[in-house]
């Protein structure tokens, strides 16, 4: 595996597994160690062809690849440039989360308690809150974590997790022109889903009866959920 896409770092590893035996016997692959360093690094991860991708999120390609859905006129079948076009969309995102994190102070022998997008103590599941239908995702931080540290960490969370609220799955003609690092852009289906997406991975093939197509994956949030 070429390794010229990864950015060097300076944090010891093991700073990362101070006091934190239950991580350290995790049993996790080599694959997760990486995620998790990229994490902790604010960094992303992920394979280019042969080569091993470490470094902070590339800035996406500002000229969105198009995937055109045109109604039928007349009564007559639409007509899109992608052979399959598949939708989902996570509900319970879409209604709104909110994100609690504690994190163990091991000198005072108690947890630093932070919340985004607000404090959700007094929010249930299925409770009204400022932001509406809320449902309240608790997770367990690092240790020894400041007041400011557990709050970037929820905040950083809560947008990992909104991420994955619209979903698109394509299969297209095969072409060189979409990767990971160039937006896609959904218009003409008249519906929600008709917006901008993030690429999380393109696969090609050529077969005898198919040809060459490519299938992408991608995500984003919608634009109407704000924190």
């Amino acid at each position: 595996i070429a390794t010229g896409l990864i950015t060097a770092t300076k944090t010891k590893v093991g700073t990362f597994f101070q006091r934190d035996q239950v991580h350290m016997e995790a049993g996790r692959s080599e694959w997760d160690l990486l995620c998790y360093l990229a994490m902790q690094e604010k960094f992303i991860c992920f394979m280019a062809g042969q080569s091993l991708y470490f470094g902070p999120d590339p800035l996406p390609d500002s000229n969105p690849y198009m995937i055109q859905w045109t109604p039928g006129e007349n009564g007559g079948p639409p007509t899109c440039n992608a052979k399959t076009l598949n939708f989902s969309r996570n509900q319970t995102v879409a209604k709104g989360i909110t994100v609690t994190g504690r994190s163990y102070n091991s000198q005072s022998k108690v947890a630093t308690i932070a919340s985004y997008p607000s404090a959700a103590k007094n929010i249930q599941a299925g409770k009204a809150s400022p932001f509406g239908h809320v449902q309240n995702v608790p997770v367990t931080l690092k240790r020894d974590l400041t007041p400011l540290q557990c709050q970037a960490a929820v905040e950083a969370i809560y947008h990992q997790r909104v991420s994955h609220e619209m979903k698109l799955e394509a299969r297209l003609p095969g072409d060189a022109l979409l990767s990971p690092r160039r937006v896609l852009q959904v218009m003409g289906t008249g519906t929600a889903f008709d917006q901008i997406y993030y690429p999380r991975s393109v696969s090609r093939s050529m077969s005898r009866d198919e040809g060459y197509e490519m299938t992408v994956q991608a995500q984003n949030q919608s634009p109407n959920l704000a924190p």
